[in-house]
């Protein structure tokens, strides 16, 4: 199954790398610096908006100070393993680069965000699960042609196999009462935990926070195009009543690690940018779907679009297909022998 977290301090080595990956994290978590306050107060921890906005701000040198980087991660939904992460990472880089550990003031952040707000992956619940971070930055994306991808099946087979993810099954459980006819984002209580339990029964991983947020929204979707049914990122009546039922969705239930097997395989020549790209792009997670501020999604590892699924006559699972996705990728690189197609600003 996969396994469901935010943006780590992996692999990095100076203080601005690690700002980015702070900013990563807060776009990840769907929440803005006041939120952020809100929730590291009701953890019991002190961290002022603004001390929020300099930590993560490109124009200062410094690093935050190691509470302040705990009470923030913490903020964001990270679980306790991860605080620790991210605080030694900070030791890590302040004792390589030498750099003061001063206290962050206050100040608007620098960073500029173009698709990032919207397609956050949500708000969670103190202390909840982190759930998996919307790829900053935007990308320039060209028409691909209707006939890019007719050699590409469904039934390809590379190391995963098309299997139904059920290590979150568990015995269904009643509806709770008073919940309303849609629910939908911002939604937070029973209601909104059973969605969560269903999702992850059908074979969809995500957190159990009790959050309807962005990412929530968007494992929703992921169901919504798997049954068939409009895909609104809103538990209607239909969708709840497919949700009950006790299948799980049929898919190709692969993890990062495979992911990143698979495309050093496909990718050869450019193994690493490959890795780095999807990295990027969806954090290595098949199911990734975000839209951006005009309402087109972008589906699966490497973000096929809307408009651009609909030109190959393919549609949303596919891109969701990890194998389907790597190899239409590859058919579009072999053009330019590049992937000059995507970019994605870490």
């Amino acid at each position: 199954m996969d396994t469901v977290f935010g943006p780590g301090p992996e692999n990095i080595t100076t203080p601005e790398e690690f700002k980015a990956r702070l900013r990563a994290l807060k776009a990840w978590s769907g929440l803005s610096f006041r939120e952020i306050e809100r929730r590291a107060r009701l953890a019991g921890d002190t961290l002022p908006y603004s001390t929020g906005e300099a930590m993560v701000s490109s124009r200062r040198r410094s690093l935050p100070r190691e509470e302040q980087v705990a009470a923030f991660t913490r903020a964001c939904g990270c679980p306790p393993a991860q605080v620790d992460e991210w605080v030694r990472a900070r030791r890590r880089i302040a004792a390589m680069s030498a750099v003061p550990a001063t206290a962050p003031v206050g100040g608007l952040s620098s960073a500029k965000w173009d698709r990032t707000d919207v397609r956050s992956p949500g708000r969670l619940p103190p202390r909840g699960g982190a759930p998996r971070p919307a790829p900053p930055g935007g990308r320039a994306r060209r028409w691909i042609l209707a006939g890019a991808c007719a050699a590409i099946s469904l039934t390809l087979t590379s190391g995963g196999t098309l299997v139904p993810d059920t290590a979150a099954s568990s015995p269904r459980s009643s509806s709770p009462r008073g919940c309303p006819e849609t629910i939908s984002l911002g939604a937070y209580g029973p209601c909104a935990l059973q969605i969560q339990r269903q999702l992850r029964r059908k074979g969809i991983p995500l957190p159990e926070d009790s959050w309807f947020g962005p990412f929530t929204k968007q494992r929703l979707a992921v169901f919504q195009a798997f049954a068939r049914l409009p895909i609104t990122g809103q538990a209607d009546h239909r969708t709840r009543r497919a949700l009950a039922g006790p299948e799980p969705i049929q898919r190709r239930a692969w993890t990062a690690a495979q992911v990143e097997q698979r495309l050093a395989e496909v990718f050869p020549e450019q193994r690493d940018k490959a890795v780095k790209l999807v990295r990027c792009l969806s954090h290595l997670d098949p199911l990734w779907v975000m839209p951006d501020a005009h309402g087109v999604r972008y589906w699966g590892l490497f973000h096929f679009s809307d408009p651009e699924l609909f030109a190959m006559g393919a549609g949303p699972v596919a891109a969701l297909d990890p194998e389907w996705s790597i190899q239409t990728a590859r058919m579009i690189w072999k053009r330019t022998r590049d992937f000059r197609h995507w970019t994605c600003k870490p």
